[in-house]
């Protein structure tokens, strides 16, 4: 079995205990880089796409106007995982904004649940970033799908839930879960992670039966 990807998170908060309070959380899967200044955390920011596989943003640092720093990170890298942490009372109109930015809100004092669910999504795109755009058309031909089920395939491939394909194919949630039903069997995997495993393996050159 392959070993999980190597992660390397980025923390960006003025308040150095809540800062390490992240580290610990996050350093027994991943290294920890910790900027504690607004001109650092732009410096580490504008490093090129994939250089995070997870980004934690403190949304209230002196000098920093609300989502700058979010907004500064997504001119560089679209999909990386970013957790906004916040001791304010966000309004509806910043949390729409964050989402737009495709970033989740956190509520401190945060709990084992929001660093279990931002680790995971961090894995999920360094296994993305991982697998080439490709390989889904191979895979789609070696199994014989159809072109409906190579579509769901590719967007499972890019991270994709379930829900997420339904609306990008137009169909129903029910509908998705049949086509991956078939994939599965197609493919012999036991489920999404042993097919992203499968994909790996394609990516780099493994022989896959």
């Amino acid at each position: 079995m392959r070993p999980e990807p190597a992660l390397d998170f980025l923390v960006i908060d003025d308040f150095q205990a809540a800062a390490h309070t992240h580290e610990r959380a996050l350093v027994r899967v991943g290294r920890v880089q910790i900027s504690l200044t607004k001109e650092d955390g732009e410096a580490q920011l504008a490093s090129p796409a994939g250089r995070w596989s997870g980004v934690i943003l403190d949304l209230k640092i002196p000098g920093v106007d609300d989502l700058e720093l979010l907004e500064l990170l997504r001119r560089h890298d679209e999909q990386v995982p970013v957790m906004v942490v916040t001791g304010w009372a966000a309004t509806d109109r910043c949390i729409n904004s964050i989402q737009a930015l495709g970033a989740t809100l956190a509520k401190k004092p945060l709990v084992e649940e929001n660093y279990t669910r931002f680790i995971d999504e961090a894995r999920a795109y360094e296994t993305r970033r991982r697998v080439p755009g490709d390989v889904a058309a191979t895979l789609s031909e070696r199994w014989g799908l159809s072109d409906k089920r190579g579509t769901v395939l590719r967007l499972l491939l890019a991270g994709c839930s379930r829900e997420e394909i339904a609306i990008e194919m137009g169909v129903c949630v029910e509908t998705v879960r049949d086509h991956v039903r078939a994939i599965l069997a197609a493919s012999g995997a036991k489920d999404s992670r042993a097919l992203m495993a499968l994909a790996l393996r394609t990516g780099t050159g493994d022989r896959v039966a």
